[in-house]
């Protein structure tokens, strides 16, 4: 059947008409999806505001479907999409407030929740009325631009200061907040006065502002999981730290006593595995309180200082040098065979002999104990290695005795 120029530019007018339609329904879809991924995938993100946009985002493409002009000629539906597009009209405030809303929750000056009333309230009354027989779908729309003409100047003006006290977020949803109202007062108004051939919408062209926003969101997100996880790597680094202090001795740099335990039963397994012996060092620095008494603390501890360091000078990498309390300290001699620790003990006593340790001559007394299997404990290999040690100091110091 042959069109007439009239036809065909009414059928061109038409398509063009849903222009701003077709440029805005799969960006606002692109924005459905991300946002769903995100509110369903992400623990640490803004979960509500992610709902919320997905609500308005939904909310937006329902209206747009209906309100494109081909898509109405294709179905048919005319009441369908009268009612609906006005129906829509009436949700579209309500939920992209509640984005609004969720942004400056906590801010006294912002009385978002009015805003939210009045809108909800108008709604209502509309969709009752209009159960009820009376066209109030169309009636209230009298109400519905004022209304849109007082809530979003509100709403942008309370997102700017927002924005000037910081707010990232609230300074990128202010322009897609002035887009929306500009756009859609516009389309009230040219739609009023019958300004377009065909019913033409250009409030869709607003949701490029709105990608805008959530861009930033995005953004804003990424770095706050990488702020969070620095974060993280810095409370671990603290807790290693933390723990590396309990650890270590912070006078003399050797394992401390709380360490001891942990090292004694690590030996303990390895020798057991490898059906091994150990053999426990018990060493104190001879008249020790001379110096204290005669040169004061600060020349004690540098000696102590010097005499744990000429110690681990003398030890393997698997033998572990432990300051036990006050001037005594233990070393921990896996896999050593009695002539060997003998000598590693023999090496101790003669390097601190012949060394100046912090400016001071010194010498030590060193007990030896070993290991004696399963049925050994740690309390008896203690008594054993200290009764070692008590046996070389009244053997006048300076010597190395083995426990029996």
């Amino acid at each position: 059947m042959l069109q007439t120029g009239k036809e065909v530019a009414e059928i061109a007018g038409l398509f063009y008409s849903d222009i701003p339609v077709v440029l805005a329904l799969p960006v606002g879809v692109a924005i459905i999806i991300i946002m769903f991924i995100y509110y369903y995938f992400n623990p640490q993100g803004w979960k509500k505001l992610y709902a919320y946009i997905v609500l308005f985002m939904a909310v937006f493409t329902v209206w747009l479907l209906m309100s494109s002009n081909v898509l109405e000629m294709l179905w048919g539906w005319q009441d369908i999409n009268y009612y609906g597009l006005r129906l829509m009209a009436y949700f579209l405030p309500i939920t992209a407030n509640l984005v609004i809303y969720e942004l400056l929750k906590g801010r006294s000056y912002a009385h978002m929740g009015w805003v939210l009333a009045a809108y909800s309230l108008l709604g209502t009354l509309a969709i009752g009325g209009q159960l009820r027989g009376y066209e109030t779908l169309d009636g209230c729309m009298s109400y519905y631009y004022p209304l849109l003409g007082i809530g979003e100047p509100l709403a942008i003006y309370w997102c700017i200061k927002a924005a000037r006290e910081g707010d990232i977020l609230c300074k990128a949803v202010a322009p897609s907040a002035i887009a929306f109202t500009l756009l859609g007062l516009f389309d009230g108004f040219s739609d009023y006065f019958a300004m377009h051939g065909w019913r033409v919408f250009m409030t869709p062209l607003a949701v490029y502002a709105f990608l805008h926003f959530v861009i930033i969101i995005l953004r804003e997100q990424i770095r706050y999981e990488q702020k969070l996880q620095e974060r993280i790597i810095g409370l671990e680094y603290e807790a290693i730290q933390a723990q590396a202090k309990l650890e270590i001795d912070p006078l003399t740099g050797s394992y401390s006593r709380k360490k001891l335990k942990s090292l004694l039963l690590q030996v303990m397994k390895n020798c057991r595995q490898q059906n091994e012996d150990f053999a426990m060092l018990l060493l104190d620095i001879d008249f020790f309180k001379k110096i204290n008494d005669s040169y004061g603390h600060e020349a004690g501890d540098a000696v102590l200082r010097a005499f744990a360091m000429a110690v681990r000078q003398q030890l393997r990498k698997n033998q572990y040098c432990v300051r036990w309390g006050g001037e005594e300290f233990i070393v921990l001699s896996p896999n050593c065979g009695g002539d060997s620790i003998r000598q590693l003990a023999e090496n101790i006593r003669q390097h601190v002999e012949a060394t100046m340790l912090a400016g001071h001559k010194i010498t030590c007394s060193i007990g030896i104990a070993f290991w004696q299997g399963e049925k050994d404990t740690a309390d008896q290999l203690f008594k054993r290695v200290d009764r070692a040690l008590y046996k070389a100091k009244n053997q006048g110091r300076n010597c190395v005795c083995m426990a029996e």
